[in-house]
């Protein structure tokens, strides 16, 4: 194979403690077809940078698609900062063939777009998603996570699909949206969790999410575009 049959690389520093790990489960066992050709980087460093003093970065990228389930994704890739008792998280994760289904011409695939952060010792965390298309060429927070926001995009589809239902309601868009609007109420962002899970979306429950808000507006996920194209080599 052009992968030379490499099942792992292993490249580590240990001080600072820093290193990257490269995985192909197919050529450690090949009996496992569960990840297909799927391959997996993994690189951690405690080096720092300007904002945190530790960070991860994962990658998947060609893992199999179901043929059962659409929402299936292929690639994805995640950033992870800590700095002391807060943890920053950014990503996107892309699913090709996910789609709404009210028409046959609809165009498939959308990214899973996300920023977080949270407090280790408080447990308590603030999540904002995005649902931009595949090949999305998008670079901005506001592109990726505002004009693509959960909200806006599922208020839209569900819109169109109901207007694809019920053709006496074409020009009435607006209204249809604000009939959709109680029923999506928990997508506004961002979103606020707790230790037992979500708790509210769009308000902070009280003060302690203040400096978790400030700190995911200055986050920015990848560009939707280069995740549905994402390519993981052995060095």
């Amino acid at each position: 194979n052009a992968d030379g049959g490499i099942g792992m690389q292993v490249f580590w520093n240990k001080s600072p403690i820093a290193g990257i790990a490269i995985i192909k489960p197919r050529n450690i066992n090949h009996n496992d077809r569960n990840t297909g050709e799927g391959i997996f980087s993994i690189e951690y460093s405690e080096e720092g940078t300007e904002d945190y003093e530790a960070y991860m970065i994962i990658e998947v990228a060609n893992l199999p698609l179901s043929d059962v389930d659409p929402f299936a994704a292929d690639n994805l890739k995640m950033f992870v900062g800590k700095n002391g008792d807060q943890i920053d998280v950014y990503g996107n994760s892309n699913h090709p063939n996910a789609k709404f289904n009210y028409n046959e011409e609809e165009t498939s695939g959308f990214n899973w777009a996300f920023v977080a952060s949270g407090f280790d010792s408080e447990d308590i965390a603030v999540a904002e998603v995005g649902l931009p298309a595949s090949g999305a060429e998008l670079s901005t927070r506001i592109e990726i996570l505002e004009d693509n926001s959960m909200q806006k995009v599922l208020s839209r589809e569900f819109t169109n699909y109901i207007v694809t239902e019920y053709p006496q309601l074409e020009g009435h868009e607006d209204l249809v949206a604000a009939y959709l609007a109680p029923y999506l109420s928990n997508t506004e962002a961002p979103g606020f969790f707790g230790e037992g899970g979500f708790v509210q979306a769009g308000t902070a429950p009280n003060e302690k999410y203040a400096e978790l808000i400030t700190s995911i507006e200055s986050l920015t996920p990848f560009n939707p575009k280069s995740i549905s194209e994402l390519s993981i080599e052995f060095k």
